[in-house]
């Protein structure tokens, strides 16, 4: 079977609408197979012609999740890993747009896990498009650095207030931040096409190793820690952001740095 006869089949097969969410989680294994085979710009365009479509249209559909182990996470997981193992490069550049956006409107809602590859892929995203999407920088700075405004919360909930309430006091202002922090292109992106149905489960704030709950991608530790990478490689990218953000960002460190752990 040709590399174009696969990647017909796999489209097919996981765009079949009688395709359970645990079957398309299979069949995103052979995708990963099909990737190592694509040796040449025509091959490389062609998956990407029918597979980026696929994919964005599935995390438009598929609710998420604050499960570990749900078969939305599962699915929703791979889905964004494909999307980190794209080569950027000029065959992606007509997608650069459009996955981006999606990307910047999904990020504050999503689970930790899944947020840290958000952050890689807009990160590679600005990186290799530097002209195409810098318009759309500062949105992606404004998250970055309400992830710092929110860390001072996260570890007062995390170490004094664990054991207080089976519900802390960052679950109710999560909606309205995430919200807030969406650009308009975000906000009516997600009035036509994010799903509204979430998962049953719910994001945990608290310090759990126990428990398969997931932290939401603004309140983690796991998506601070991607953040100074990403931000020297956005600062390296774009010399303007030294005299834009870095008055707003340098204090944020600084406080970060400062703040102690009670014994």
């Amino acid at each position: 079977m040709s590399l174009t006869e696969q990647i017909e089949q796999f489209a097919s097969r996981f765009r079949d609408d009688d395709a359970t969410l645990q079957s398309r989680y299979s069949t995103l294994s052979e995708l990963y197979d099909i990737m190592e085979l694509l040796n040449s710009p025509e091959d490389y365009h062609f998956f990407l012609q029918a597979v980026i479509p696929l994919l964005l249209n599935q995390l438009k559909e598929v609710p998420i999740s604050y499960d570990a182990h749900s078969p939305e996470q599962k699915l929703r997981n791979s889905m964004l890993d494909i999307f980190n193992r794209c080569l950027m490069n000029q065959t992606f550049q007509p997608y650069a747009m459009e996955v981006l956006e999606f990307l910047l409107s999904v990020l504050p809602k999503e689970n930790e896990e899944n947020g840290i590859l958000c952050m890689k892929v807009l990160t590679t995203l600005f990186k290799s498009f530097k002209s195409i999407l810098q318009d759309k920088l500062d949105s992606f700075i404004r998250i970055i650095i309400q992830i710092y405004k929110n860390t001072p919360n996260l570890i007062n909930q995390t170490f004094y207030e664990a054991g207080k309430a089976e519900q802390g006091d960052l679950d109710s202002p999560k909606e309205p931040q995430a919200d807030e922090l969406l650009d308009e292109f975000s906000k009516n992106d997600e009035e036509k096409d994010f799903p509204s149905k979430q998962s049953s489960t719910e994001p945990r704030f608290e310090n759990s190793t126990s428990s398969n709950g997931l932290r939401s991608s603004m309140f983690s530790f796991k998506i601070l820690s991607e953040c100074p990478i990403t931000m020297v490689t956005l600062y390296s990218s774009y010399k303007q952001l030294t005299s834009t953000s870095l008055p707003e960002f340098t204090p944020l460190i600084m406080n970060l740095l400062n703040i102690q752990i009670k014994q």
